[in-house]
């Protein structure tokens, strides 16, 4: 059993998945970005070294490089249209952080649901091009984490993933 999470920028995304992950004892969870921010620092250095050094800087300041990474990925979805989220699913069953439909269609085979996670707060931002209509469940996000952890385990019985 595959899972895809999705959701707006500060939906709670890498929480769910965490979750989702735990119940049903999967590796931890995995976000294509993590993928994208070292292709990226790989192709934008000439070491080994210096790309450590950039992957670090990026993930402390992720707001910074947010645009210039998601045209990245763009750009290599245009190769590869399922990457980097096929990259992602090598090494878990839940994963995260997918951002087009082009992507998430390329990709979509390899996963037996697709969840958005819905919070009111969360807003859609320049990166954000999907929406609740591209998931097969929707699970509410505007409570308590306890709320958030009860609704994952009666989607996850309901639709028996």
């Amino acid at each position: 059993m595959k899972i895809l999470v999705l959701g707006h920028t500060g939906s709670g995304k890498t929480t769910a998945a965490k979750l989702i992950a735990k119940m049903i004892e999967s590796p931890p969870p995995r976000n294509c970005s993590d993928f994208i921010i070292e292709d990226y620092a790989m192709e934008s250095t000439d070491s080994p070294v210096k790309a450590s050094n950039l992957i670090k800087k990026i993930i402390a300041n992720k707001n910074d490089y947010r645009q210039d990474l998601f045209k990245y990925g763009l750009g290599r979805q245009a190769k590869d249209p399922a990457y980097p989220i096929s990259e992602a699913v090598n090494h878990t069953d839940v994963v995260t952080g997918a951002r087009t439909k082009e992507n998430l269609d390329a990709a979509r085979s390899l996963f037996s649901t697709v969840v958005w996670i819905d919070r009111v707060a969360a807003k859609s931002g320049g990166t954000d091009k999907l929406t609740p209509d591209h998931a097969d469940i929707v699970i509410d996000n505007n409570g308590t984490f306890k709320e958030l952890e009860d609704n994952i385990r009666m989607a996850l019985i309901r639709s028996d993933m």
